[in-house]
């Protein structure tokens, strides 16, 4: 089997991208978790859990790892500088579908590839017809 035959049957199959996604645990302050549910949501995260722990509160969710990049110093700044917070690798889910093309763009771009979605019509010219 050809790769243009592959090529074409993963396109048919309509594919979806998956992006890895981490578990966020913020100890935090009581008082200070509100800055934190903001922080997470803004970073298309979800917040799974909010437990009060005496004077201190423990947000539990999870967040796409993309979004991971700079959080701690907005974490820091929020609860200034008291949060304790990890990551855990949880699993991967599919890329919301309203950013799905805008990350195979950035892909194919940073590739070197034509910065054009992948289409049937890209690979025509090696169907074979017969005539």
């Amino acid at each position: 089997m050809s790769y243009s035959a592959l090529s074409l049957a993963m396109l048919n199959a309509e594919p979806h991208i998956f992006e890895p996604i981490q578990k966020i645990d913020v100890k935090t302050p009581e008082g200070t978790e509100g800055g934190v549910n903001a922080i997470i949501n803004k970073h298309r995260g979800r917040i799974n859990n909010v437990i009060p722990e005496g004077e201190y509160v423990r947000v539990q969710g999870q967040i796409p790892a993309a979004e991971i990049i700079g959080i701690a110093d907005e974490i820091r700044s929020s609860t200034q500088g008291r949060a304790f917070f990890g990551y855990e690798f949880k699993g991967f889910e599919k890329v919301p579908p309203s950013l799905e093309e805008k990350v195979i763009l950035d892909i194919r771009k940073r590739k070197g590839m034509p910065e054009e979605m992948a289409s049937t019509k890209s690979w025509e010219r090696f169907i074979y017809k017969r005539t």
